[in-house]
């Protein structure tokens, strides 16, 4: 299967007429040319935020010594795709399965983050936890990550820092179903990668009401995508990477430095009460794993949360890391504060261990 999209509605050279002195800079200047070219009356301020995005990223290839022929492929099939986003939008179905062929989206996605990583100044931490979730999933159980979030690509790195710990975790990787925001499915810059992920979305608390029209709507979507949740621990052998604070994390006003959101209790309980009923109906068991993610460095979000689709994105290179904690028992703690709590302790366990880490950088 061919991973290559055609881009000539982008980029006028065919990159197997590249001679060797075309750069990234040259391939980046007709990428914004060609954007611009197409840019309508009233999206003024969306392309600005495209055009800022490509021009971060070619220097951050630039930087990384990515091959100009793979930065076309890479940035030219982001651009049809998210053209194709705009002038055809795709209605995700409540599970999306990622889309593998005739186009790669996971492996384009991927290698899309790929140049941005400092991989020298990257870890994963806990790889022992790893193998244990491995062999839950090998051996017919579900797996629960429960994580902070702090990066769109959070998926992405994810798949990349698996790479590191060898080849049976990559394969792991592709595995995931990633509970994400419904705006990942309606963001023309997120759209692309969203297709690459097994995906179930769920509207955040704090768009609900935005507008109040389609709240109704809302919960009763969010109410069928947790059945299909609940379906596929059903099945077994599902591995779930759940957010449970409901967005991203943020800098501290005073340090500047990122802390880990606080979890929703009530997130946390409705993944717990499915894995109740997974082990009662089905006989699947359901184990639960923190996970703490230092991402910030790609794409880091805005200090304050959006209302509106549209959000700059800095495509900056630097080192990413996540820490695995040991497997936390649902089942002994009495109510969803206490097991909320105890969770998001785990994850700052975790997390300060990546801080100490990067504060070495």
């Amino acid at each position: 299967v061919s991973h290559r999209l055609p881009v000539s509605r982008w980029n006028s050279h065919s990159s197997s007429l590249y001679s060797k002195s075309i750069s990234i800079g040259d391939i980046s200047t007709q990428f914004k040319e060609a954007v611009l070219a197409k840019t309508k009356p009233g999206m003024e301020g969306p392309t600005k935020i495209l055009l800022d995005f490509l021009e971060e990223y070619a220097k951050s290839c630039q930087e990384a010594n990515v091959n100009p022929q793979q930065f076309e492929f890479l940035v030219g099939s982001f651009l049809k795709q998210m053209n194709s986003a705009i002038q055809d939008p795709q209605e995700f179905e409540l599970y999306h399965k990622a889309t593998r062929e005739p186009f790669d989206f996971y492996t384009w996605g991927n290698d899309m983050f790929r140049p941005l990583i400092v991989m020298d100044q990257s870890r994963l931490l806990g790889a022992e936890y790893l193998t244990e979730i491995k062999q839950h999933i090998d051996n017919g159980d579900n797996v629960i990550i429960l994580s902070n979030h702090q990066t769109e690509p959070d998926p992405q790195v994810i798949s990349i820092l698996f790479e590191t710990v060898g080849e049976e975790y990559a394969k792991l990787a592709e595995e995931i179903v990633c509970v994400a925001g419904h705006r990942v499915t309606t963001d023309p810059m997120a759209v692309p990668f969203s297709l690459g992920r097994n995906l179930l979305t769920i509207y955040s608390k704090k768009h609900m009401a935005n507008p109040p029209e389609k709240k109704q709507e809302k919960q009763d979507r969010n109410m069928w995508t947790l059945k299909k949740a609940g379906n596929l621990l059903g099945d077994g052998s599902t591995l779930l990477w759940v957010a449970p604070s409901g967005g991203r994390d943020r800098p501290d006003p005073e340090s500047g430095k990122f802390v880990v959101a606080p979890l929703d209790p009530k997130s946390v309980q409705i993944f717990n009460l499915m894995a109740i009923n997974a082990a009662k109906t089905h006989d699947k068991k359901t184990h639960f794993y923190p996970l703490a993610m230092f991402t910030q460095a790609l794409l880091p979000p805005p200090d304050k949360v959006q209302s509106s689709l549209g959000e700059p994105r800095i495509a900056k290179r630097g080192g990413v890391s996540i820490g695995f904690g040991p497997e936390i028992d649902a089942s002994q703690f009495p109510n969803r504060q206490a097991l909320s709590t105890a969770v998001e302790d785990a994850i700052k366990v975790e997390y300060a261990k990546l801080q100490d880490f990067h504060d070495g950088f």
